[in-house]
C-alpha cells in the first residue's frame, strides 16, 4: 500500500463497531482538510452460490452481517491515477473483520454496481467475481477476504489476507 489512509482506516473501526448499517469514509489531504477518496460503505448479508457466481445480498440486521458493501466510490480528480482506489481496496482486503465479526465463517468485500470498464478489467485480476443481478446494467463484484473452518476453529490461507494474520 503506497498511500497510508489513516482517516479511513479510523472511521472504518469506528464503523464496524458502531450499529450504523451505513457510513461514508473519507480521506482529506491533511493540509486544507479537502478529501482526497470517499467511500459509501454499508454493512450487508451475502449469500453465494459457487456453482453459477450469483450473490444475494440482504438489508443488514443488528450483529448479522458478513459483507462489506462498497455503494459508491468517489477520488478527487487531482488525485487520480494514483493508485488510491487500490490502496483503498488493499485495507479492506487486509482487515482483520474476526474482531467485530466473528460469528460468521465468511466475510466479504462487495463492490456495487461497477461503472467504469478499467474496473471491469482490474477487479477480477484482484480475485473478485463477477455477478451481475437480475434486472441490472452493471456488473457487482465480491471477494471472500476471510475464512474459518469452523469443524477445527482455524484461519484458512486467502490469497489476499494470507500475510493480514500472521
Amino acid at each position: 500500500m503506497s498511500t497510508r489512509l489513516f482517516d479511513i482506516e479510523k472511521q472504518l473501526k469506528r464503523f464496524l463497531t458502531s450499529e450504523a448499517h451505513s457510513e461514508l469514509l473519507k480521506e482529506t489531504n491533511g493540509l486544507s482538510g479537502i478529501s482526497i477518496i470517499e467511500a459509501q460503505v454499508q454493512k450487508r448479508w451475502l449469500n453465494t452460490d459457487s456453482n453459477n457466481n450469483a450473490a444475494s445480498l440482504a438489508e443488514y440486521a443488528a450483529g448479522k452481517t458478513n459483507c462489506l458493501n462498497i455503494v459508491n466510490v468517489c477520488v478527487a480528480e487531482r488525485n487520480r491515477r494514483k493508485g488510491l482506489f487500490k490502496d483503498f481496496l488493499e485495507l479492506l482486503e487486509i482487515y482483520d473483520y474476526s474482531l467485530y465479526f466473528d460469528n460468521c465463517p465468511c466475510f466479504y468485500l462487495r463492490i456495487d454496481k461497477v461503472m467504469n470498464p478499467v474496473l471491469d478489467e482490474f477487479l477480477p485480476r484482484r480475485g473478485f467475481t463477477r455477478t451481475k443481478p437480475d434486472n441490472e446494467t452493471h456488473f457487482s463484484y465480491y471477494k471472500m477476504v476471510r475464512k474459518i473452518n469452523t469443524a477445527v476453529d482455524e484461519y484458512i490461507d486467502q490469497p489476499s489476507a494470507a500475510y493480514a494474520f500472521t
